[in-house]
């Protein structure tokens, strides 16, 4: 089965903690969900999802959890630029893509 690499990026943007960085290995159909399952199987990382039908979302990284209330919360981002409408389940990044987490605040 054809694969391809695809690196992940994780950075807390309201504390400042240094970024941390990836490569995973994956199938070329794998989405942005799938690297992430990938991704915490293969480093042992702690990520947390959650089903919102009929997506899933990510809830926490490495113990830090979205805060709803302070509107602060991980968003994902590939090769710099927001997706947009596409999520985990349907964002298909592409060999050599660079998926960038980045824990931040929006109003």
């Amino acid at each position: 089965m054809a694969k391809k690499h695809v690196f992940v990026t994780m950075k807390n943007e309201i504390t400042g903690d240094p970024k941390q960085e990836f490569k995973v290995e994956v199938v070329r159909s794998a989405t942005v969900y799938s690297v992430m399952t990938e991704l915490q199987k293969v480093k042992k990382l702690s990520i947390e999802f959650q089903q919102v039908a009929p997506n899933q979302i990510v809830t926490a990284i490495n113990e830090v959890h979205n805060d709803y209330e302070e509107k602060k919360q991980w968003y994902f981002y590939i090769n710099g630029s927001d997706p947009g409408h596409l999520t985990l389940n349907t964002a298909v990044p592409n060999d050599g893509d660079t998926i960038d987490w980045k824990y931040e605040h929006r109003d």
